[in-house]
């Protein structure tokens, strides 16, 4: 696990660090596949990056929910049938 620092910066506003340099949020959208050598179009800071992250994450969140209500209902459809059939075996 990485230590933090914190440090004030010559603007006076304060600045995480993680061991090995570079902001926490740096460190943070490292973990998520941000590269800050990129050069191309759609360049975004590491903060900008996590933001679009936390965006697309409450949607497709919200998406998995309907996904897994709709997986639920098909398997009480698939496995009612099933556990009818083992209760009239079991009685027989």
């Amino acid at each position: 696990m990485s230590d933090v620092n914190l440090e004030i910066g010559g603007d006076g506003g304060e600045h995480t660090s993680t061991e090995g340099g570079g902001s926490e949020a740096e460190h943070e959208a490292k973990l998520f596949g941000w590269n800050p050598d990129y050069e191309g179009p759609g360049k975004k800071s590491a903060e900008e990056f996590l933001e679009e992250g936390k965006r697309i994450n409450g949607f497709l969140r919200k998406d998995l929910d309907k996904i897994r209500a709709e997986l639920g209902k098909l398997c009480v459809m698939v496995t009612a049938p099933r556990l009818l059939r083992l209760r009239i075996a079991l009685r027989s």
